[in-house]
């Protein structure tokens, strides 16, 4: 009996210190995480948001630990984070391959003497990278194939119209809960089922030889559809200094107005055009003629024709990057208009209907399958440039989690922009341990800040962050400087 006690009593023993030894183990790891939460709640205390409302979510991905969390399951506008819900729609529901054809028909007959009797029609795919700067140095280039197609033929004139066709898509070009301001900015290119150089012209200032010089403007491309006025002066270079354009919607007029100073290099401006489709159209009627081809018509957008559909025959086709591609450039840049040309694109080839509301049904079939609610999600566009949308910290943690975890991960985190490397982040966290161990989406609009992704720590433990700040009064540099106070302590951190 005496044996059994002993026995007994050495087990209990054993155990104590086993479970004592665990605890031991464990208590330097909790203490860093009970310090990192404490420093958290101290970035977030700063009294300059004190009117704001701020949403975090934080989770280790290697261990499934919720670190931190404030105001998870409140609503937020999400800015440009909207891109994240967009871009990992599309991949996963086009994925990574996938490519629009954006191709060149005819209506007619060639005769003996080259001369095409009928009409060339330029048919969309809203393919957003047509003849984009972000792909082509020199957008005209996109083209060449086109004109030298229509030269081996033997074309030298084409007794008719060039017409857009855009039907892939509506004709409800911007988003609703865009600002009317915005319209005119390059942040808010409008939609199309067919477009090129993403929706804008380029306006080059560059300053006269001396002091009190009008500035000299250039347009691209200078087809005559617009009509600048220029009321911009050169200063010497102690003065100040500024540009401004004004485009009203529904003209084609546009109105410069400032000063540049003689050592200034030139100032770009990109403003929106007003129908994509009759701009593309007659791009190309332009620089046919610009290549000895004559064109006795104009270029016309189809919807405005009271041409009656005849037999079209396709004569060449441009194929877009594949969509990965795409998707760098929405991500790192945070290009509005190919979010998007996206969205209306995922409604197209799911619904047969490539509008806003068809494209967003789409994405919230992917949010379901994702683990997310679409019920307690409000979407408008697919770039975030509406201040209708709603987004939850919670929502944006889970759509990460489900993308890291995804067979496209590898696009998906590639895609986004890198803490002192690359895109909307290139200059932020520099020469800190935030540098290049950030992978993060960011978003502003008026009173709306944004930065969610992951972030590697000091021994490689990897977090997955939704950032969300609304309503702040202060400059929007601040709200950077506390989301990048944020990251640099997620990436300095270490369990050890």
């Amino acid at each position: 009996m005496l044996v059994k006690k002993v026995l007994f009593s050495g087990i209990l023993t054993a155990v104590f210190i086993m479970t004592n030894c665990t605890t031991l183990k464990e208590l330097p790891q909790k203490k860093a995480i009970d310090r990192l939460r404490k420093d958290i709640d101290t970035i977030l205390a700063d009294p300059r948001f004190y009117h704001g409302n701020i949403g975090l979510m934080i989770e280790s991905l290697d261990t499934g630990e919720l670190i931190f969390q404030k105001n998870p399951y409140k609503l937020f506008m999400p800015a440009s984070n909207m891109k994240l819900f967009t871009a990992a729609a599309a991949l996963v529901r086009l994925g990574p391959e996938f490519k629009f054809k954006t191709e060149l028909l005819s209506s007619g007959i060639v005769d003996s003497e080259g001369t095409l009797t009928g009409d060339l029609v330029i048919k969309g795919s809203g393919d957003p990278s047509f003849g984009s700067t972000y792909f082509h140095s020199e957008p005209a280039a996109i083209f060449d194939t086109w004109i030298n197609s229509l030269k081996a033929l033997g074309i030298k004139r084409v007794e008719g119209d060039i017409f857009g066709d855009d039907n892939i898509f509506d004709d409800s070009r911007f988003g609703a809960g865009w600002e009317y301001g915005d319209l005119q900015y390059s942040y808010a290119a409008p939609t199309g089922g067919l477009s090129y150089m993403d929706n804008c012209i380029r306006i080059t200032v560059i300053p006269g030889m001396k002091a009190g010089d009008s500035a000299n403007v250039r347009i691209e491309p200078d087809i005559g559809l617009f009509r600048i006025e220029s009321n911009i002066s050169t200063v010497e270079p102690t003065r100040i200094q500024g540009v401004r354009s004004v485009r009203n919607v529904g003209e084609r007029l546009i109105q410069l107005s400032g000063t540049i100073s003689t050592d200034h290099s030139p100032i770009t401006r990109y403003i929106t055009v007003e129908n994509p489709t009759l701009f593309s159209a007659s791009v190309f009627k332009h620089l046919l003629e610009k290549n000895g081809i004559e064109v006795s018509g104009e270029g016309v957008d189809l919807d405005e024709s009271n041409k009656a559909a005849t037999e079209l025959q396709q004569i060449a086709a441009i194929e877009s990057p594949p969509l990965h591609e795409i998707l760098n450039i929405l991500n790192k840049v945070s290009h509005n208009f190919f979010a998007d040309q996206l969205l209306k694109t995922l409604g197209k080839e799911y619904h047969d209907s490539g509008t806003f509301t068809s494209g967003i049904a789409v994405l919230k079939g992917f949010l379901s399958s994702a683990g997310i609610d679409p019920t307690n999600y409000f979407q408008y566009d697919g770039s975030g440039l509406s201040r209708y949308n709603l987004v939850m910290p919670v929502q944006i943690l889970t759509l990460l989690k489900y993308m890291k975890n995804h067979t496209f991960s590898e696009y998906f985190f590639d895609s986004l922009p890198v803490a002192a490397v690359d895109g909307t982040i290139e200059n932020r966290m520099r020469n800190t341990p935030a540098a290049n161990k950030v992978h993060a989406k960011t978003g502003t609009i008026r009173w709306a800040r944004g930065l969610s992704g992951y972030v590697t720590s000091k021994d490689g433990e990897e977090f997955v962050v939704a950032m969300l700040i609304n309503h702040y009064i202060n400059p929007t540099s601040l709200s950077s400087y506390l989301q990048d106070r944020l990251y640099i302590l997620l990436a300095n951190f270490e369990r050890k």
